[in-house]
């Protein structure tokens, strides 16, 4: 009687384990199907809004033929354009990332695209490591250099032992050859052609 007793606890021992092993099994599945969906959500944003800036871009240099085509005397050089609509033509975003089970970022490239016709000598780019909640666990700079015109560069960013999303800041764009160095954190020194000259006027 008392061996029959010791094997029935024994099942049920055993069975108790298995149910707490595949309980874990099925919430790690749904925190990892959640990354995913997170991650699809964060591209699919990505996508959109660059399709947007482009299509912006795209109308923009459209408006730009047309004004030149109608013999303008008063013609906009390249550089200026650039430097105006900037933020149609310079585009910063993430590659896919891996997150772990309890979070964790790995895995993550950022990206510029440079669709200007002048290079882009640095482009410094702030990285916020969010938790689930949307805090930010903590912030790394990357800084990207030498981006060609009409082209893309990629860099790796720093691990996140924590977080579970993150979101881009361009910080810095320096290129002296459109005599554009544009600082988030501050105000435009120059005119209103080139708030942000690599060289302030009269020096």
């Amino acid at each position: 009687m008392q061996k029959l007793k010791n094997i029935l606890i024994a099942l049920l021992t055993l069975l108790v384990i298995l149910f707490a092993a595949l309980y874990r099994d099925e919430l790690h599945r749904k925190d990892q199907l959640s990354a995913k969906n997170r991650q699809l959500v964060t591209d699919y944003n990505n996508i959109q809004q660059q399709k947007e800036q482009l299509n912006k871009g795209y109308q923009q240099l459209l408006s730009h033929q047309d004004y030149v085509n109608q013999g303008q005397t008063n013609y906009v050089d390249e550089g200026q354009y650039y430097r105006e609509n900037w933020k149609n033509f310079i585009h910063i975003s993430a590659s896919n990332y891996k997150t772990g089970f309890l979070g964790g970022i790995h895995g993550l490239d950022i990206i510029v695209s440079n669709q200007t016709g002048f290079t882009l000598d640095n482009v410094q780019v702030d990285i916020q490591y969010r938790t689930k909640g949307g805090g930010i666990f903590k912030t790394e700079t990357v800084n990207i250099s030498e981006v060609s015109p009409l082209s893309s560069k990629t860099a790796g960013a720093p691990d996140s032992r924590r977080g579970m999303s993150i979101q881009l800041q361009v910080r810095r764009i320096t290129s002296e050859e459109m005599n554009f160095c544009y600082t988030d954190h501050k105000l435009g020194t120059g005119d209103k052609d080139n708030p942000y000259p690599c060289v302030v006027k009269g020096k």
